[in-house]
């Protein structure tokens, strides 16, 4: 639901192609042990980094057990042929989330994200998951059966672009075992009040340029092994206190300058998808806000 709204700024075709970016159903989820899933985090670092020693971490996602993703002209054209077969009934379930439920929790059996795919005409389902520091695990049983990796501030704090590919290479690889085809993340704002609540979360730290490098880093890391990140929040989300309503006052040239590099960086790197924020912009919410979303992004 707080998704970029579609109608609004794109076309039905364009809609599929970020769909149909990941040109494969997802698979089954996947659980671990206890045990076993500190060892498959450490395994998953491990690989990559006898990858890279060896000269074969490719960014172009050409390496055995990747999956390289369409080209937005590739997707664009399968979308348009696509969206010309959409029935309304099924144009309509593409635009709105399914399963999750009041309490704040998706349903048991389903993703945190869920937009059911099409398929008769080969669009796959939409399978999210929360992010911040790894799988999120919501379904009963599987606690404790995700790998906890160092949090984005961490890994900002290395800056070390090198190892935030090779972390968010291993990230998307236990997404993609455990069947989410979506990361709901990077979050990426700068960071503005010292004691926001979230400042652990975001990968930028202080510095927009420091955003920018981590950010494009960790978006094709985890979109070279077949699943669609997620640039969040966009934009101004600074603070956790009364983050739904309030109101942050910000420039053009404090925007561009500070606290959009990191989503330019998104951008440019191809990112799948982008999440728009609780709060308001300079007076209207950013998930409404036309300057942003039809003008700056």
């Amino acid at each position: 639901p707080r998704f970029i709204s579609i109608p609004a700024i794109v076309s039905m075709a364009t809609m599929l192609s970020l769909i149909l970016l990941c040109s494969t159903q997802a698979l089954a989820y996947m659980g671990f042990s206890e045990g076993d899933a500190e060892l498959e985090g450490l395994a998953l670092l491990q690989s990559s980094l006898e990858l890279q020693q060896r000269g074969h971490l490719q960014q172009d996602a050409g390496h055995a057990g990747q999956q390289k993703l369409l080209s937005w002209e590739e997707a664009r054209a399968k979308a348009e042929q696509a969206a010309a077969q959409l029935t309304q009934q099924e144009l309509h379930s593409l635009l709105r989330g399914q399963h999750f439920n009041a309490k704040g929790s998706p349903d048991e059996g389903y993703y945190v994200g869920n937009v059911p795919g099409i398929p008769r005409l080969g669009i796959p389902a939409l399978k999210m998951q929360d992010a911040g520091q790894g799988f999120r695990a919501t379904e009963p049983g599987t606690e404790k059966t995700t790998t906890a990796w160092p949090c984005m501030l961490a890994l900002a704090s290395t800056w070390d672009d090198d190892m935030v590919l090779l972390v968010a290479s291993a990230i998307g690889t236990e997404f993609k075992g455990k069947g989410a085809n979506v990361i709901l993340g990077p979050s990426i704002n700068v960071h503005r009040v010292a004691r926001g609540g979230r400042n652990f979360e975001y990968l930028s730290g202080e510095d927009p340029y420091l955003g920018a490098r981590m950010t494009s880093a960790y978006v094709r890391g985890v979109q070279d092994q077949g699943v669609m990140a997620v640039a969040k929040h966009y934009a101004m989300n600074e603070q956790e206190t009364n983050r739904m309503t309030m109101d942050a006052h910000v420039s053009r040239r404090v925007a561009m300058e500070l606290y959009y590099p990191p989503f330019k960086a998104a951008a440019q790197a191809d990112v799948g998808a982008v999440m728009c924020a609780y709060n308001q912009v300079n007076g209207t919410y950013a998930c409404q806000n036309p300057d942003m979303l039809n003008g700056d992004l």
